[in-house]
C-alpha cells in the first residue's frame, strides 16, 4: 500500500514538472521572439509573485484581507508565466513596430516627395505651373516631411500636429495625364494621426487579439483542479474594474483578485520597461503616479494598486 502511494506521489510530481516545463518553454518562446518583450514575463512573475508574499506578510500581521493560500499564490504565479502567451500568433511587424510610420516609412515617403518635386518643376518649365506656385508648394512637401520626420518617432503628437496632418492629407497631385499622387497615402495619414504610441486602430486590434488568443491556446491545456483558476486569470489580465477593458469587457465583480494583481503588475512593468521601442523608460515614482490615476478612474483595484506601490517601496530597500 505504501509503495502505491509513494508511487502515485511520485507520478503527481513528474506530471506537475511536465506542467512547469510546458510553461518555462511558454515564457522563452515568447520572450525570446522579440527584443523588445525579452524580460517582460520573467519581470511580471516577479512582481506577482512578490506582490503576494507581500500581501500574505501583511495579513499575518494585520489579519486584514487579501490573503493567499500557497496554491492560490501558484496560480496566480503560474497565470503570470502565462499571460502572453497569445503574442505567438500577433506578426512581429506590429509586436516590433518602433515608429509611427514602420520600417522604411519614412524612405518611402522621402522618395515620393522627390518625385513630386520633380515633377512639379517640369510643370513650371512646361508652363503648366506658375513658378512662384511651384516654389510654395516644394516649400510645404520639405516642411510637411520635416515634420513628419519628427512625430515618426516622438512617444506623443500634439493636437496641433495631428489637425495640420489632417489638413496635408488632402494635398495631391495630378499629372498631365491625369495620374494622382496623394502628399500622404491613407495609412500614412492613420499612423501620423497616432496621439499616443505608435499603433494605428487597426495594428491596435491586433495586438489585442493575443488576449483572445491567449485564452484560446491554454484552453487546449488540462490544468486539473490544482490549477483551475489559471485560466480565468490570464483572460482577464487586460479588462479593467470600469469595465472599459478587454477582450470582453468584465465588470468588477467578474475580475478576481488574482488577476487584478496580474493586471497591475503588467501595467506597471510595460510602463517601466526599458526594451520597448516605442516608449522611454518611465521612472518608478512616474510609473506609480499613473497606476494611482488609473485606480482613481476606476480601472484598477484601488486599494490593491496602492498596495503595489508599498511594496515596490519595500522591495526596492530590501
Amino acid at each position: 500500500m505504501a509503495s502505491e502511494i509513494r508511487e502515485e506521489h511520485l507520478e503527481l510530481q513528474d506530471m506537475r514538472g511536465l506542467l512547469y516545463s510546458m510553461v518555462a518553454a511558454f515564457t522563452k518562446a515568447i520572450d525570446e521572439r522579440t527584443p523588445y518583450n525579452a524580460s517582460h514575463t520573467m519581470q511580471v512573475a516577479g512582481y506577482v509573485r512578490g506582490m503576494v508574499r507581500f500581501l500574505n506578510r501583511r495579513y499575518e500581521k494585520t489579519g486584514q484581507e487579501p490573503h493567499f493560500s500557497s496554491a492560490q499564490e501558484e496560480q496566480i504565479v503560474m497565470a503570470a508565466y502565462l499571460h502572453d502567451v497569445g503574442k505567438l500568433v500577433i506578426p512581429l511587424e506590429v509586436m516590433n513596430k518602433a515608429n509611427r510610420l514602420g520600417q522604411g516609412g519614412r524612405e518611402r515617403i522621402h522618395e515620393r516627395y522627390l518625385l513630386l518635386k520633380a515633377y512639379l518643376d517640369i510643370d513650371r518649365l512646361e508652363g503648366r505651373l506658375p513658378a512662384q506656385e511651384c516654389f510654395r508648394q516644394q516649400a510645404e512637401l520639405e516642411e510637411l516631411e520635416e515634420r513628419i520626420g519628427k512625430a515618426d518617432g516622438q512617444s506623443a503628437v500634439p493636437q496641433q500636429e495631428i489637425l495640420y496632418f489632417t489638413e496635408m492629407g488632402k494635398r495631391k497631385y495630378t499629372g498631365k495625364d491625369g495620374a494622382v499622387i496623394p502628399w500622404l497615402t491613407r495609412t500614412e495619414l492613420q499612423n501620423l494621426q497616432i496621439a499616443k504610441g505608435t499603433l494605428n486602430e487597426e495594428e491596435r486590434r491586433i495586438m489585442e487579439y493575443h488576449a483572445v488568443a491567449t485564452e484560446k491556446i491554454l484552453q487546449e491545456i488540462r490544468f486539473g483542479r490544482q490549477y483551475e483558476s489559471v485560466l480565468e486569470i490570464v483572460g482577464a489580465h487586460h479588462e479593467f474594474l470600469d469595465g472599459s477593458g478587454y477582450p470582453k469587457g468584465l465588470q468588477e465583480r467578474e475580475i478576481p483578485p488574482g488577476a487584478r494583481i496580474l493586471t497591475i503588475a503588467d501595467i506597471y512593468d510595460s510602463l517601466v520597461a526599458t526594451d520597448r521601442p516605442y516608449k522611454r523608460p518611465m521612472s518608478m515614482q512616474t510609473a506609480k503616479r499613473i497606476l494611482g490615476e488609473m485606480a482613481q478612474k476606476g480601472k484598477l483595484d484601488r486599494e490593491l494598486t496602492a498596495l503595489f506601490c508599498t511594496y515596490l517601496d519595500e522591495r526596492r530597500v530590501e
